[in-house]
């Protein structure tokens, strides 16, 4: 989704995204390589080689009410 952005407009496609799904209520999850994206997460799943190897929270700066998943 925000691959080809610069960081300052993944960084506001980011925030649009999270306020909408905080606004109805629902999950959003989301794949990428961008480490800078985990701020935005309320939990993140690392896979390698198509095994899970860490579930963790995320960077904690979502709506604690919207789950914001991120898998990469």
């Amino acid at each position: 989704m925000t691959g080809n952005l610069d960081s300052w407009t993944s960084s506001v496609v980011m925030e649009v995204l999270v306020k909408a799904c905080d606004s109805e209520g629902i999950t959003c999850v989301f794949v990428t390589h961008d480490e800078s994206l985990v701020q935005y997460a309320t939990r993140v799943i690392r896979i390698d080689s198509g095994k899970i190897i860490s579930d963790e929270s995320g960077g904690g700066h979502a709506p604690s009410s919207t789950p914001i998943h991120i898998v990469g």
